[in-house]
């Protein structure tokens, strides 16, 4: 009995300090800039680009693959992560092919606030931050700070350069396909290229088309029309059903 008693002394202990380590560093991160002046920064990019200048399409579409309860959660979904776990398992996607369950929040806070090594204590001190940005910053402007900072390959670091740089348009002027197009590339930018890896491309984007149609973006016969397109195809025709 004595011995079981050391060993769960010993475990609260280590969990003690594993839990004040991951705090210790998210004290540190937010000391170095708050959420507002976060939000002030990205702002004052020329490269910055507000929501109302982003295409709804595209709003809807990465929110829809990403973080579907982006609305609903203070910036930590555990049934999302749950949902992402068993259509990985049940699918048996390669690491290549996994959607992550972090929150959009979570991944803004990684990119932003944190280091991307994947440690037990980086990813608590991830959701302390998160908690901590939901609280003070409106979803809109999270949503808005994501779209702006997140990577999309071939250089391009926010929406405004990914519109130019893959499709030469504004990021008004995002069509569905190309909205799923540049989606399809967020989990793994290097890996996700249409021209330097077109079958992973493929596989991928039918992955994100099936999160679509599970979640009432689009139609089936919608779907149909994007598997025909191009992956750099205008489509004006094609939209997700409201």
């Amino acid at each position: 009995m004595r011995y079981l008693l050391i060993v769960i002394a010993a475990a609260v202990i280590f969990a003690l300090i594993f839990v004040l380590n991951a705090l210790r560093i998210a004290l540190s991160a937010l000391r170095r800039e708050t959420p507002a002046d976060l939000l002030e920064r990205i702002r004052s990019a020329e490269s910055f680009v507000s929501t109302d200048s982003i295409s709804p399409v595209f709003l809807s579409v990465v929110l829809a693959a990403e973080d579907p309860r982006f609305y609903e959660h203070r910036g930590f979904d555990l049934k999302g992560i749950k949902h992402a776990v068993a259509v990985n398992l049940r699918e048996r996607r390669g690491r290549e092919h996994m959607r992550g369950g972090s929150t959009v929040t979570q991944q803004l806070v990684k990119n932003v606030y944190l280091t991307p090594e994947k440690t037990f204590t980086r990813k608590l001190a991830e959701l302390f931050v998160s908690l901590y940005v939901e609280k003070k910053l409106s979803k809109t402007e999270i949503l808005e700070m994501y779209c702006n900072i997140i990577y999309y390959g071939r250089g391009a670091v926010g929406i405004k350069a990914a519109a130019e740089i893959f499709f030469d348009c504004l990021p008004s002027e995002l069509t569905l396909n190309r909205s799923v197009t540049l989606v399809c590339i967020l989990p793994n930018p290097d890996e996700f290229d249409p021209v330097v890896y077109p079958e992973d491309f493929v596989m991928f984007r039918e992955i994100t088309m099936q999160q679509l149609l599970k979640r009432g973006c689009i139609t089936e016969e919608t779907a149909d029309l994007l598997r025909k397109e191009t992956w750099d195809a205008e489509a004006p025709e094609i939209r997700p059903v409201s």
